[in-house]
């Protein structure tokens, strides 16, 4: 029997990317039984796709962040029993038919949160396995930038996971909550996985599969100290700042350890950005 599948998709303005992910899924050799959408966008999202599972739009308003937008995907697809429930974004193109089934029986075999590597649209790693350097103060994305090449084990075992495409067993959300509203828009994912972790529960990678996703282009033209410092730290993974980072370090490391990761950080971007005027 095969199992069945929740998919949480929480959406902003961005209409036409969810109707061709729903066709997507629905060439899916494993169809999932339900896609959830949490549309906070300011129009109405009209879905004119038939498909051969079922497609439930929540409508809230657009002052909904993300990580609200995807609790409430959550707390509804749990009141309608299934083996699994999946977190995805709405922009992704899966590499594969067999994509979802992949990761479903990867997820099947683990007591874990599975996600499979992303990759841009130029076939560059996006992220094949986020992991902690803890005696550098960062994390590292592996392969970040470099050419796809299926050279890696096929499971890597994560710090923390993005929900861009990952899947669970609901009573893992009974065990270690929803996804922490204080960080309302990036980070909460990262939280969230790292709770798992702490939790006995493995984070892993399947590189069996891939899905291309869409990447913000990192722009270098020199701004201002308040821009560059927030730059700074959006290309650490802590879209929003460093608020974003200090809240998000205050929920996953021991307070010895975010003085150093922020501390480190600080001054890193102090010597970059007093390098960046010395040389201009």
């Amino acid at each position: 029997m095969k199992p069945s599948i929740q998919i949480v998709v929480p959406v902003f303005e961005r209409h036409e990317p969810i109707r061709a992910l729903l066709r997507q899924l629905g060439e899916q050799t494993l169809k999932p039984a339900r896609v959830v959408i949490v549309d906070h966008g300011k129009d109405d999202l009209a879905i004119d796709y038939v498909s051969s599972f079922d497609v439930d739009i929540i409508k809230r308003p657009p002052s909904m962040w993300f990580t609200e937008a995807t609790n409430e995907g959550i707390e509804y697809a749990l009141q309608r029993k299934s083996d699994f429930l999946m977190i995805l974004n709405d922009d992704v193109v899966l590499s594969a038919q067999s994509w979802l089934a992949e990761l479903t029986n990867t997820a099947d075999k683990e007591n874990a949160i599975v996600a499979s590597t992303a990759i841009s649209q130029d076939g560059l790693v996006f992220y094949r396995g986020v992991v902690l350097r803890r005696f550098a103060f960062r994390y590292h994305a592996i392969g970040r930038g470099k050419k796809f090449e299926n050279t890696l084990d096929e499971i890597v075992e994560c710090d923390v996971l993005p929900t861009r495409g990952i899947i669970f067993r609901p009573y893992l959300v009974e065990k270690i909550g929803l996804l922490d509203v204080e960080l309302p828009h990036h980070g909460s994912d990262y939280e969230w996985t790292a709770r798992a972790k702490r939790a006995g529960i493995r984070l892993l990678i399947s590189n069996r599969i891939y899905l291309f996703t869409s990447c913000d282009s990192v722009t270098r033209s020199r701004g201002s100290f308040q821009q560059e410092f927030k730059r700074y730290w959006n290309e650490r993974f802590f879209k929003g700042g460093y608020a974003i980072a200090s809240t998000y370090s205050r929920k996953v490391f021991t307070p010895t350890y975010r003085f150093f990761f922020l501390s480190v950080h600080v001054l890193r971007f102090i010597a970059r950005y007093a390098a960046n005027r010395l040389t201009a």
